[in-house]
């Protein structure tokens, strides 16, 4: 099992037309039980790996968050579980009470004194209430990658 990192991508959302990485989990606790019920029903496999994690996609129209899909590569025959799940084809997000961050950019600024990659993302913060979007900033972070990756590219 990997431990996420500040820019771990969880899924991915529509917003004004554009897609981007989402960078935390919006998932409530009440829908994770229900998709992992209806995974263990049938028979779908349950992994960490990877390549074999859930994919959630999401979109927001009329500054209303809503869950648009749910892939699962360990189902087989599965397109899309939400229909399946929750008996719609988009799941309004009232339950999300909290900010949203959307990956913007990312760059590689070099490697400091300690061997270890500077990386600087722009995101979006998408603050949420009930599932309405309330207000949106932009911000620029920096920070250091403990990524094997870079580590192997030395």
């Amino acid at each position: 099992m990997s431990i996420p990192t500040k820019d771990t991508i969880f899924g991915q959302i529509t917003y004004k037309n554009k897609q981007y990485d989402l960078l935390n989990q919006p998932l409530g606790k009440i829908q994770a039980d229900k998709l992992n019920k209806y995974k263990k029903k049938n028979n779908c496999s349950i992994s960490s790996a990877p390549w074999s994690v859930n994919k959630f996609e999401w979109i927001i129209k009329d500054d209303k968050l809503y869950l648009s899909s749910i892939k699962c590569k360990l189902c087989k025959n599965k397109e899309n579980l939400i229909s399946d799940i929750f008996d719609t084809n988009e799941l309004f997000a009232s339950w999300v009470d909290k900010d949203i961050r959307l990956l913007v950019s990312k760059k590689e600024l070099g490697m400091n004194k300690q061997k270890r990659m500077m990386i600087e993302i722009e995101f979006l913060i998408l603050n949420f209430k009930n599932g309405l979007l309330k207000n949106l900033k932009k911000e620029t972070e920096q920070y250091r990658s403990s990524s094997l990756k870079y580590y192997l590219d030395q």
